[in-house]
């Protein structure tokens, strides 16, 4: 019996996801868009980013050489700011969730 608990271990999830760690893990940020337990205000700010860039309607046109493609740029990057922020916090979320019952099922066992 105590062979077994020591058989297994919980993984360690001590360090948290970071804005930065989510550019280094691309597949949190996926995870974030497609799980259906993620928010859905940071799927709707992603779209929302994309749909400002291609469409043509802007705050600034686009037919204004510098100052077109920055309000563009701004709105991404405010936007990709922000989806990052909410993936690592699902995602720190997530290996919590993870790890506290990886815990328990090995006190079970």
């Amino acid at each position: 019996m105590n062979q077994a608990r020591t058989a297994f271990r919980a993984p360690s999830f001590t360090k948290k996801a970071g804005l930065f760690t989510m550019l280094r893990k691309p597949g949190a940020v996926l995870r974030l868009l497609t799980d259906e337990r993620a928010p859905t205000f940071p799927r709707i700010v992603a779209v929302l980013a994309v749909l400002y860039v291609l469409l043509p309607i802007d705050a600034i046109p686009d037919i204004i050489p510098i100052l077109g493609w920055l309000d563009d740029l701004g709105v991404v990057g405010l936007a990709f700011g922000y989806v990052l922020t909410q993936a690592a916090k699902f995602e720190n979320s997530r290996l919590e969730q993870l790890s506290s019952c990886s815990q328990l099922h090995a006190s079970t066992t």
